[in-house]
């Protein structure tokens, strides 16, 4: 079997290692080579199968993980004969079979397992202390062997701590960037010139893998206070109305994000459910969202009755591409279904002063010592992992370095400073009177708990 992979991760297939390691900036090659790899190991050796698990930190679904790129390499190879591509694993002839598990969502199932030959964590720089703790000793067959990969985060992450600062005996871990990659693609070549000409310090940071120096935004931000359990909110302390928050991207690499919040009696945000899909057009988000939202609805019996939008996609007509707005799919999906596209109202774009809100509200209430919001871990899993990975940017510390990743933390804003009234002025005005009514009543309920929520924004 011939496969491309840079000379710098070729140790994945010639050494025995326990730890083996491979991070940097993009466009370096890793998950394609590690994917060859294993695939390599498993057809040059048809009398010793293995069992391989890839994991993340967070899985909601088999979409979130590498299912799809070894799929692909798999058809890449011409191997479709030898391997039988299932919904949530991939099987070879030889009895190699590929599991798929997030580390947050099926700890459990993890720790149960037995025979792991390798286990492949992606996006390592996400992986938190408590999962690595979990992680290491479950993988315990003789000779096998730990592999991860990550794009580089900050020197605070757990992976960087334990295999870059202290790595432990038996282990290999290499630095690779585009440079080492001889296979690297022209249309990311060009966005890396550009970047290298015009933006040295994020250069620096995506292109060249070095730790961001920011630090975490959010660092107030603790799961474990606000996580409660789904449908936990008495129904008589639910305010009848659900608010939203979306923000979202052009065409199919276009990333949509979207947040379901409620307030209960006490003016308590609840966040009930994220969405988060990228790569897909805006055309296929209207639809999978309207399901998504349509399916909470037949569930819980409410719809959303306010959705804040990022307003700078509201455009009349089409683009160069020949598509429309997101926004005006959306609205187009919305009425179809037979609700109102007026509950769009368009978002509060000013960073800072979003940010101070979202960071107030991921305190502590001064006075009942309580959470100011909370979440259903269940549905919102990519919401915490953005919330907990967002970074300082480096020039202005006050507001968030914007990424590929940043579009929940742009949501949460959009929705936040939604329900605290904080409105583009002409959309206040728009608001028919009994809506904003409605709103200012809702309000006044939280302000009863958290005090004026809009001092000092």
């Amino acid at each position: 079997m011939e496969v491309q992979i840079s000379k710098k991760l070729q140790f994945f297939i010639t050494e025995q290692k326990r730890y083996k390691g491979a991070y940097g900036g993009r466009g370096a090659g890793k998950s394609w080579a590690i994917t060859d790899s294993i695939l390599v190991k498993i057809i040059e050796n048809p009398r010793k199968p293995l069992r391989i698990l890839c994991t993340r930190e967070l899985q909601n679904t088999i979409k979130d993980s590498v299912h799809r790129l070894i799929a692909d390499r798999i058809s890449y190879h011409k191997l479709d004969d030898i391997f039988e591509i299932r919904d949530s694993e991939i099987r070879a002839k030889n009895g190699s079979l590929f599991i798929f598990k997030g580390l947050r969502t099926n700890i459990t199932e993890i720790k149960s397992l037995e025979g792991i030959d390798i286990c492949w964590v992606e996006e390592a720089e996400k992986v938190s202390k408590e999962s690595w703790e979990v992680l290491i000793p479950t993988i315990r067959k003789e000779d096998s062997e730990i592999w991860f990969s990550w794009n580089t985060g900050t020197k605070n992450d757990p992976v960087w701590r334990l295999f870059v600062e202290n790595p432990p005996p038996d282990s290999i871990v290499v630095k690779v960037n585009y440079y080492d990659n001889p296979w690297f693609p022209n249309v990311l070549k060009k966005e890396m010139e550009h970047d290298k000409a015009t933006n040295e310090k994020k250069y620096n940071r995506i292109w060249l893998g070095e730790p961001a120096e920011g630090g975490i935004f959010f660092s107030n931000f603790d799961a474990d206070m606000m996580e409660e359990q789904p449908f936990s909110i008495p129904p008589h302390n639910l305010v009848r109305r659900l608010y939203g928050g979306f923000d979202f991207g052009w065409g199919v690499t276009g990333y949509a994000s979207f947040n379901l919040v409620c307030l209960d009696g006490n003016g308590v945000p609840h966040f009930l459910l994220h969405w988060y899909q990228p790569n897909m057009t805006a055309q296929e988000q209207a639809d999978d969202l309207y399901e998504t939202i349509e399916g909470f609805h037949q569930t819980s019996g409410v719809f959303p009755y306010k959705i804040a939008y990022d307003y700078e996609m509201d455009i009349k007509g089409k683009n160069e591409a020949n598509e429309w707005a997101p926004i005006d799919y959306f609205k187009e999906r919305w009425r179809a279904g037979g609700k109102n596209p007026e509950s769009w109202v368009r978002a509060n774009k000013k960073r800072i002063m979003g940010w101070q809100c979202v960071i107030d509200y991921l305190g502590k209430d001064v006075v009942t010592k309580l959470p100011k919001m909370k979440y259903w871990p269940q549905f919102n899993v990519n919401w915490v992992a953005a919330m907990e990975q967002g970074e300082a940017d480096e020039n202005n510390p006050l507001d968030l370095m914007k990424s590929d990743n940043d579009h929940p933390c742009d949501s949460t804003r959009y929705v936040l400073m939604l329900i605290r009234g904080i409105l583009v002025e002409k959309d206040v005005a728009k608001v028919s009177k009994n809506t904003y009514t409605n709103i200012q009543r809702d309000i006044k309920r939280a302000e009863a708990i958290m005090g004026n929520p809009q001092t000092g924004y």
